[in-house]
């Protein structure tokens, strides 16, 4: 529940708020992909590279074959992560 609803402050253009939810559902559920992904993306679109990279190593931990870590990879570098 808590990453949906991040997923829907994200989407109201509450970045950062959002992150802090994704950092919640994954601290209730280690093992929660879905919060580690959707922060590596809300951290891209508000360029923050830093938490980006945090981000990706978490999503690289709980789900490293996600099919998604190629692109979001490539966009990090592109952004100067």
């Amino acid at each position: 529940m808590i990453t949906d609803l991040g997923f829907v402050v994200s989407q109201q253009g509450r970045g950062p708020e959002a992150l802090q939810l994704f950092e919640r559902a994954l601290a209730a559920n280690p093992q929660q992909w879905q919060a580690a992904l959707n922060a590596v993306v809300i951290s891209l679109d508000i360029k923050d590279t830093a938490s980006a990279r945090r981000w990706m190593e978490t999503l690289k931990k709980v789900k490293p074959d996600d099919p998604n870590i190629p692109h979001l990879e490539k966009r990090l570098a592109e952004v100067g992560g």
